[in-house]
Parts: C-alpha cells; sequence; structure tokens
C-alpha cells in the first residue's frame, strides 16, 4: 500500500506501540493529526501515559466524550497513578457494573488497589467489596495490603499466605510467578514489620 493509505498510516502506529517506541507512535499520530488525515485518542493517550506525561494523559482521555470500556480502563490507570483514588475507584465500580467479559478479577484486583493506596499513603476510607471464597491470589494480596492498611495485622498475615498458596495452585505462564509474588509478599512483609513496630 501506498504511504498514503490511510490504514496503514494507522497500522504504523499500533505497531510502534507494540514494539513499545511510544514517542515515535507518537510523532506518528502528531504528524497524522497535523494533516488532518485522522486522530487516535486512545492510542495517543497510551503513548503519553506510557512516557509518564500523565496530566497530558488524562486530558486527552478527558476530551472523549463516549468512552469505550478500554479508555475508561486506560483512564483509571492514570489517575491511580496520579493518585486519585477517590475518580480512581469510581471507575472501576463503572467498569465491573457495565462490562462482561474475562477481566472481572483483574479489575477487582486492582480496585482493592485503588482502595489499599488510598487508606495506606492517605488515610482514605474507601468502600471495600467483601473478600469473595473464589477470588485469584492478585485479589487475595491486594486485600492483604488493605488489611495492613486498616492495621488489620494478624488477618493481613493469614490473607498474604493464602494469596501465596493460591499462586502455587494456579500458577500458569502468563501470571506473576511464584517468584514475582514472592518479591510482592517481601514487600508486604517489611510493610507489616513497619506497623507493628509502630503500633
Amino acid at each position: 500500500r501506498s504511504p498514503d493509505d490511510l490504514d496503514a498510516r494507522k497500522c504504523k502506529v499500533v505497531c510502534l506501540i507494540q514494539q513499545t517506541n511510544f514517542q515515535e507512535a507518537l510523532d506518528q499520530i502528531n504528524s497524522n493529526e497535523k494533516k488532518n488525515l485522522f486522530s487516535m485518542p486512545f492510542e495517543r493517550a497510551y503513548c503519553l501515559y506510557r512516557l509518564h506525561k500523565l496530566r497530558e494523559s488524562e486530558k486527552v482521555l478527558n476530551a472523549i466524550e463516549e468512552k469505550t470500556l478500554r479508555e475508561k480502563e486506560l483512564l483509571a490507570q492514570v489517575r491511580y497513578r496520579l493518585e486519585n483514588y477517590k475518580d480512581c475507584l469510581g471507575l472501576y465500580h463503572d467498569l465491573i457494573r457495565n462490562s462482561q467479559d474475562e477481566y472481572s478479577d483483574e479489575r477487582e484486583a486492582n480496585m482493592l488497589a485503588v482502595i489499599a493506596a488510598a487508606k495506606l499513603w492517605d488515610d482514605h476510607d474507601l468502600d471495600a467489596p467483601p473478600l469473595r471464597e473464589d477470588s485469584t491470589y492478585e485479589i487475595v494480596y491486594n486485600y492483604s495490603c488493605l488489611l495492613i492498611a486498616q492495621n488489620k495485622l494478624q488477618l493481613a498475615s493469614q490473607k498474604l499466605e493464602k494469596a501465596m498458596l493460591l499462586c502455587r495452585e494456579n500458577f500458569d505462564g502468563d501470571r506473576k510467578t511464584p517468584s514475582e509474588l514472592q518479591s510482592h509478599s517481601d514487600l508486604v512483609c517489611r510493610l507489616l514489620l513497619e506497623k507493628k513496630k509502630y503500633k
């Protein structure tokens, strides 16, 4: 196809993003917009997010009137990085309520991470859903972080052990390895020790 083919230009941007060449992809998006060819707001916002230009990414996403699931997901990640936990939580509630796909567990884990961070770093209490019996290890791990923030240290230790057990039982190549989760659990253990020290 010729360089002027719009589909080819869009494919080039997507390929650059897949190759993690975010600045080059952003340059291509800017070039296409300056030529009045087309705009790619999601891809622009994603590149800005990966380039740590969070405020710019948020501005692009806020300008999208009818946001798709992927745009809401990205906006939630941006607001989490910006430590805007309350608005981030609202997005996850909306996503969980209005989506039916295979990512519900991942969204619930992310939502718990938001609630835990809000309590741990800002001492803000945001409503947390009850922990399901069939929760994934990511959900249980993030729940243990929330319990630490709430100074429920003994229960946090129990949930962390459960998360490690679930990880070993359900490990597959597409998810975190037990060794990766061990590094996360080491962090939680250090948080537990600090909480106990100043209790």
